[in-house]
């Protein structure tokens, strides 16, 4: 998000904790920032006077513990994690008054999921049985309640929530999710074992989202009527395939012929997860002339040639990334 901002001609200030991993994404491409703060969101004081400070015109708040497994390890964190944060940004923005644009981004996880074969519209049952859904699913009911009781008639602000999930592409080294799992192990020529192989999803590249996160907050600013809104972005269901069919293509680019020899299968789910999830995305499409760029062969290669140049040749892998989300961004500019 950092860098398609920068690109965009934005300067960017980042507020996040410090990484959790020793190799993150953060640490190659902080020098594009135009402020970087490393503080805990969850102190209303250090969030307010970094807000007042700068004065920004768009914030986009992805701040959350946002892995679904780590929330049924540490269910209190969760909750007051990502609920607080996002209370300490409603606070902030009630008591401003210079003009700002924001765009609250939750989860596809939001929705009361009954595993049927149709897309979520942004008008579906709100739940979540793990306690990450449920926080996200919390903190949409929290910014509807100010939404309704205090910014209905604040002039400079206007709000947007956006959902979106399944996203793979490069830079992720979170624990328990199938790319980075599947990576780290190869990277060493290790197997990896695949615990749910049958579960589907329509796998979308980060990319995607993200330009639609952008595309709201310029639209946001420049028509009122999508003040409030919320939006999903989510791919076709034409790009829905099972996790094992993504990583024997994942594989395939990785080993040749020879990429089954690397993977093993053996079920050891302990948490519930959601076997089926797809999103409607009508309205971004209709509202905002979003959709999806790519199809799932070309967000899987895009995703492994990501990592394939970061382990062989570390030293261009922020110019390979700046060329992905150009060559990306064209995609709109052409078209």
């Amino acid at each position: 998000m950092s860098l398609i901002l920068y690109l965009l001609g934005a300067k960017v200030i980042g507020v996040s904790l410090k990484p959790k991993t020793t190799l993150n994404l953060y640490s190659l491409i902080k020098n594009f920032l135009y402020g970087d703060y490393i503080k805990d969101l969850n102190n209303y004081n250090n969030f307010e006077k970094l807000i007042i400070k700068h004065k920004p015109d768009v914030i986009f708040h992805l701040a959350a513990q946002a892995l679904v497994i780590e929330s049924y390890n540490n269910p209190y964190n969760t909750f007051t994690n990502n609920i607080i944060i996002t209370l300490n940004l409603l606070e902030i923005l009630r008591k401003i008054n210079f003009k700002v644009t924001c765009i609250f981004i939750t989860s596809d996880k939001v929705y009361k999921n009954i595993e049927i074969n149709f897309g979520y519209k942004e008008t579906s049952k709100l739940g979540g049985i793990d306690p990450y859904s449920a926080s996200k699913s919390s903190i949409e009911v929290i910014i509807e309640s100010y939404k309704k009781s205090y910014f209905y008639n604040k002039n400079n602000l206007r709000i947007a929530i956006a959902r979106a999930g399944n996203v793979i592409g490069g830079g992720d080294w979170s624990e328990n999710r199938l790319i980075p799992d599947a990576i780290k192990k190869w990277s060493i020529n290790k197997k990896f074992n695949l615990r749910n192989p049958l579960s589907t999803r329509p796998w979308q590249h980060v990319l995607e989202p993200l330009m639609g996160y952008a595309m709201l907050a310029f639209l946001l600013n420049k028509r009122k009527s999508l003040n409030g809104e919320i939006f999903n972005f989510g791919p076709s269901k034409k790009n829905s395939i099972s996790t094992y069919n993504l990583i024997e293509i994942l594989g395939q680019n990785w080993f040749g012929k020879n990429f089954k020899s690397y993977i093993t299968i053996k079920k050891t789910k302990s948490f519930k997860e959601t076997d089926l999830l797809i999103l409607n995305s009508k309205k971004a499409k209709l509202l905002l002339n979003w959709k999806c760029k790519l199809n799932y062969r070309q967000t899987i290669l895009m995703t492994s040639k990501w990592y394939f140049i970061y382990y062989n040749n570390r030293k261009n892998i922020v110019n390979f990334t700046i060329k992905q989300i150009e060559e990306y961004l064209n995609k709109y500019v052409s078209k």
